[in-house]
């Protein structure tokens, strides 16, 4: 299966891997959850959500957030992202 390529953008850092670190299934989306780490060492979880080959384009939860100690901290949170805002879910502040 050929993945959409996250955008590429020659100033952009940190940049992603072309390997997800969490590729889940649900409700008949694919949510591909990349962790980077920025400059400071903080994780933070990019999320991808594709239905069938097409890419979703999906707010971010966390745009005024400090990030995560561990790669998996981000990618749970990442994950979590995505399933709120897919289900519905989303709670606003």
């Amino acid at each position: 299966m050929h993945m959409a390529s996250p955008a590429s953008d020659n100033n952009a850092a940190p940049r992603m891997s072309d390997v997800p670190d969490a590729r889940v299934e649900y409700a008949g989306y694919t949510i591909l959850v990349y962790a980077i780490q920025n400059e400071q060492g903080v994780w933070l979880p990019r999320v991808t959500v594709l239905k069938g080959a097409e890419r979703i384009e999906m707010p971010q939860l966390t745009q005024a957030w400090r990030g995560w100690l561990t790669r998996g901290e981000a990618v749970r949170d990442g994950l979590e992202q995505a399933h709120l805002l897919l289900s519905g879910d989303r709670h606003q502040p």
